[in-house]
């Protein structure tokens, strides 16, 4: 196939398409009438010569500018792809609350992997048209299979067409039309690249702390002393129902404030009350003694009021080492009234609790004993169970407090004594005053204990809180209805464990001095997860499409071959050198089908 400008006369063979611009085309020659051009004739020869189009200097000098356009889309498929990766290694497992921009990550791949896609079809499509123009300088070729080249350089469909139909195809064409067809997974395949998983990671939910009260510090009653609008009502509420909770053995929720679903507090240290117990049984004195009395019973299920006159009561006495008040037990034998009164027994047993009355300033709060008889047994009435437990001021350390879902829990509590030397503080400072101490934790007994080891009391609170407790607790002093549950306990050492925890817990949540220590708050939270093995494929096609343009530029300048690429004008301006008339029926060439079947007979070379 040569490409040659000719100038001929007007006739019937001659291509009758074409259009005047300023009175003149430029696909037309010269000749003719005055302002007439006629346009260049198709003809066919066996035998093909040629005029250079494009001297060999000129062509070499002009290689790089005549490439601009796809130099430049190659650069921006790089910039696309770059910036891909750029967006992915930012937000690599990073929190999607991290991301400050409206638009999102997906959003963004997508908007650059559509231009990244856009700019390879671009150059891609350039290099086959260019190719095609080498394939055809290569050796005589089939017309038809120029329309093949066009229309892969079209589109995946006419790439896949391509691939199909022709034999000894180009190589370089190949790739380009296997470019082509793979460039459809780039948009999918970058859409795929980001994920979104959720994990437990420290947050903060809706601007919510995590927060615990603790304190080193209880000054509840000097306060309330101190400034007349206080009040001691709540404090004295949530008292009797520490001592009722740990009565019935009820869970205790710790007041705290969790901003998300779940939170963590590391190593909390606050003041509270510890309580050691021990079985006194054998080291309690005991007094007995027999009477006649007067005695009021209820019988049910009327619980009718009955005096029984004249009853043998036996009382005894029980003084556990360290009380100065005695344990009293009572009990009557019923059958002396009649043998068919069921429990044939009424027993009544007290307890006592020996508030601090001058140990100030020891760390010592109060002694709490109580008696327990078997619940069956025979005359003469046996030994009852002595309980003793002692209550101390101490340092409770909650190792690991967390809370899930609303649900409270601690890995451990670790109990620390404090040491019998106190330290006296002013009530303020540059004033002197007795009303506060400082309790210390032992350095050389608990070399490990963290934080702060002074914990202050003031002296009001030293001894109106154990009053205050011993009204609840005392025998002869609490309400009839908490006397009757508290004289039916069973296990009065793990009340006591109980009460102290309940104890501590009033004064680290109601202490006028309490801080509140902030926690780690986690949640669920969106994580965006990059999986690279997604982007493997737009990156192998990117780098596939620039390297087909530097091939085809190579490929270009070596063949001399002009820089025509996917441009109809080539064959407008220059025709088909040597087409015989007398052998073509231009009539005949209306269809597309007929255009194609007569390429397909005519064999074309280009020469330079």
């Amino acid at each position: 196939m040569l490409f040659r400008q000719e100038k001929r006369t007007p006739s019937s063979e001659i291509l009758s398409t074409g259009a005047t611009h300023d009175g003149r085309d430029e696909g037309y020659s010269s000749s003719g009438p005055k302002g007439t051009y006629q346009p260049i004739g198709l003809r066919h020869s066996k035998e093909w010569s040629a005029s250079a189009i494009l001297a060999p200097k000129r062509f070499a000098k002009s290689y790089i500018v005549p490439w601009w356009w796809e130099v430049l889309g190659a650069s921006f498929s790089i910039a696309f792809l770059s910036s891909i990766f750029a967006i992915l290694l930012v937000v690599d497992n990073k929190s999607i609350n991290s991301w400050h921009f409206r638009i999102e990550p997906n959003a963004l791949v997508s908007v650059f992997a559509t231009g990244a896609k856009a700019t390879l079809i671009l150059i891609v499509a350039e290099c086959i048209g260019q190719l095609k123009w080498i394939y055809f300088m290569e050796s005589k070729r089939r017309v038809r299979r120029m329309k093949t080249f066009d229309e892969a350089s079209r589109g995946p469909a006419g790439a896949f067409v391509f691939l199909l139909s022709l034999k000894g195809k180009p190589v370089l064409a190949t790739v380009g039309a296997g470019v082509t067809i793979l460039a459809l997974l780039l948009e999918p395949f970058s859409q795929q690249v980001l994920s979104f998983s959720s994990r437990q990671t420290n947050i903060r939910v809706g601007g919510l702390e995590s927060l615990l009260p603790t304190t080193h510090i209880f000054d509840q009653f000097f306060y309330a002393r101190q400034n007349a609008s206080a009040s001691n009502t709540t404090f004295s509420i949530s008292l009797q129902g520490a001592i009722v909770g740990s009565m019935f053995n009820l869970e205790r929720t710790p007041s705290y404030t969790c901003g998300g679903p779940e939170c963590i507090w590391r190593d909390v240290t606050t003041l509270g009350i510890c309580a050691t117990c021990e079985d006194a049984t054998a080291t309690t004195n005991r007094s007995c003694r027999s009477m006649r009395e007067n005695i009021w019973t209820y019988i049910a299920p009327e619980q009718a009021a009955v005096k029984e006159d004249n009853l043998t009561v036996d009382s005894c006495d029980f003084t556990p080492p360290g009380l100065d008040e005695p344990l009293a037990a009572r009990y009557i034998d019923m059958t002396q009234y009649t043998p068919f009164y069921t429990p044939p027994f009424l027993v009544n047993v007290n307890s006592t609790f020996q508030r601090a009355l001058s140990a100030w300033p020891q760390p010592f709060f109060g002694t709490f004993a109580a008696i327990q008889l078997p619940s069956n047994f025979t005359l003469p009435m046996p030994s009852p169970l002595v309980t003793k437990c002692t209550l101390t001021w101490c340092a409770k350390t909650f190792e690991s407090i967390s809370v899930i879902n609303g649900s409270y829990s601690t890995t451990g509590v670790d109990s620390v004594p404090f040491s019998n030397d106190s330290q006296e503080l002013p009530e303020e400072p540059g004033s002197p005053s007795s009303d506060y101490h400082g309790f210390v934790v032992d350095s050389k007994a608990y070399p490990n204990f963290k934080g702060n080891r002074t914990f202050v009391i003031d002296q009001y609170s030293y001894y109106d809180f154990p009053t205050q407790l011993e009204d609840l607790i005392q025998y002869d002093k609490q309400p009839e209805w908490l006397s009757r549950i508290f004289s039916e306990h069973t296990n009065y050492s793990m009340m006591m464990h109980n009460l102290s925890d309940a104890l501590s817990e009033t004064i680290r949540t109601l202490s006028p001095n309490r801080t509140f220590l902030e926690g780690d708050t986690y949640g669920f939270e969106a994580y965006i997860e990059v999986r690279w093995p997604w982007m493997i494929l737009p990156s192998l096609l990117v780098i596939a499409g620039n390297v087909l343009l530097v091939s085809t530029m190579v490929v270009s300048k070596r063949h001399a071959a002009p820089l025509w690429r996917n441009s109809a004008l080539p064959l407008l301006l220059h025709g088909f050198s040597g087409l015989d008339p007398d052998k073509v029926d231009r009539k005949t060439m209306v269809t597309q089908r007929e255009l194609e079947m007569e390429a397909q007979n005519i064999r074309v070379t280009l020469k330079t």
